[in-house]
């Protein structure tokens, strides 16, 4: 669901401003989560969401940003490069 939601908004809406949307929704799903006094199904099952959503545009953006078109590296090069 990540991967797909995160692309459908960068191809639609352009990296930019689906980032700075995918950043927002996911603060507010972890501000909901934390604020949360007890368990409540739909704001965890929404941060859980948000991580997978955001976390892949912030992994597409280290990726395709920076070490594709930045350095040139392939995902060779970057899977190396790149901390695990």
């Amino acid at each position: 669901m990540g991967e797909t939601t995160s692309d459908f908004l960068v191809h639609r809406l352009g990296p930019p401003p689906a980032v700075l949307i995918g950043a927002a929704a996911f603060s507010a799903a972890l501000w909901l989560q934390l604020r949360a006094g007890r368990y409540s199904a739909w704001v965890y099952w929404l941060a859980v969401a948000m991580v997978g959503v955001f976390g892949t545009m912030a992994a597409d953006v280290l990726h395709v940003g920076l070490t594709a078109r930045t350095l040139g590296l392939g995902y060779l090069g970057s899977g190396v490069m790149l901390p695990r």
